[in-house]
């Protein structure tokens, strides 16, 4: 078993969960390449060494067997003592997360994707959580690119207003990862083998809400998502494909009409969300984000409506 540094006093208290809670830390990269370097991992790892809470806690890394021989940096195998590299058959992210939940053995997962920093308080305040709501099963963290630059209020304002929309709300939403989960509940909502996690997790998320399962948001659980406008492109990219795949077997799913239904949807979210992320000075950001998002959205659109399906190089697996 593999504990983190944390580990503080455990005295278990009133009307709380078992203490201390039996949990897991599961790490996946939904970013492939042809070669590995492990840089998000080693973040993410140090991220979680570095929690504020009172309970100890495995961490787990799950790969793919084809990155098996890749060479594993210092950084990590320094910690040997601390986490564990789990390799499996599988080359998607979605496969590789529920793989990896396969194999817990605690009542409690914390899945995230290793291109995510959580902040001090993320695991404290997700624990806080389930010991004041015990009968739920799911607990939903928040995620943004950082709010110190127009750029990056913007881009968190289109791409995860998500996470504000659900607070003090009915969750409509529940993400490929940044989720506190009973194992044994999240090992019955699988994804399918979607050709991307934009196409797995929406069904995913449906197959949790439609399931029973009940879902909490815990808005003071906050990640740093990477942020860079490489990963912008990529992000509408992907969008674009998984949302003409999605429209396929529909009357709607011309190439105009999907990009219309995004860009429709990015000005509903201004519409609805700006005061909540944007300072005046911000919008003509927010529109020229936009606007730049048109080409890689057609660029996936394009991909899909061509049959580029599994052999079109991306950097979401």
């Amino acid at each position: 078993m593999i504990t983190s540094i944390a580990n503080y006093d455990d005295a278990p208290r009133r009307g709380s969960v078992a203490e201390p809670l039996d949990l897991t830390v599961l790490i996946v990269n939904d970013f492939a390449g042809k070669e590995k370097n492990w840089r998000d991992e080693v973040r993410a790892v140090n991220a979680f060494l570095r929690q504020d809470v009172g309970r100890t806690f495995r961490i787990v890394i799950a790969e793919s067997e084809d990155f098996r021989d890749a060479p594993v940096p210092n950084a990590l195998t320094s910690l040997s003592d601390k986490i564990e590299i789990a390799y499996f058959n599988e080359t998607r992210s979605a496969q590789l997360k529920d793989a990896g939940v396969g194999a817990v053995k605690t009542e409690w997962v914390l899945v995230i994707d290793a291109d995510c920093e959580p902040n001090a308080g993320f695991v404290r305040n997700l624990i806080a959580a389930v010991e004041k709501y015990p009968d739920f099963d799911y607990f939903i963290s928040r995620a943004h690119y950082g709010l110190n630059t127009p750029l990056r209020r913007a881009a968190s304002m289109f791409d995860r207003h998500r996470d504000n929309e659900c607070e003090d709300r009915r969750v409509y939403y529940v993400p490929g990862h940044g989720f506190l989960a009973r194992t044994n509940v999240a090992k019955r909502f699988r994804a399918p083998n979607a050709p991307t996690p934009f196409l797995a997790t929406p069904v995913r998320q449906s197959r949790i809400l439609s399931g029973g399962a009940k879902v909490r948001f815990v808005g003071d659980a906050v990640a740093d998502h990477e942020f860079s406008l490489g990963f912008i492109w990529d992000f509408n990219r992907e969008l674009g494909f998984a949302s003409y795949l999605s429209r396929r077997e529909s009357h709607g799913h011309s190439a105009l009409r999907v990009l219309g239904s995004l860009q429709k949807a990015m000005f509903k979210t201004f519409a609805s969300r700006h005061r909540d992320f944007l300072r005046w000075t911000d919008y003509p950001i927010a529109l020229a984000l936009q606007v730049f998002a048109i080409a890689p959205m057609l660029y996936g659109i394009w991909e899909a409506a061509s049959g580029r399906i599994e052999n079109r190089r991306s950097h979401f697996r």
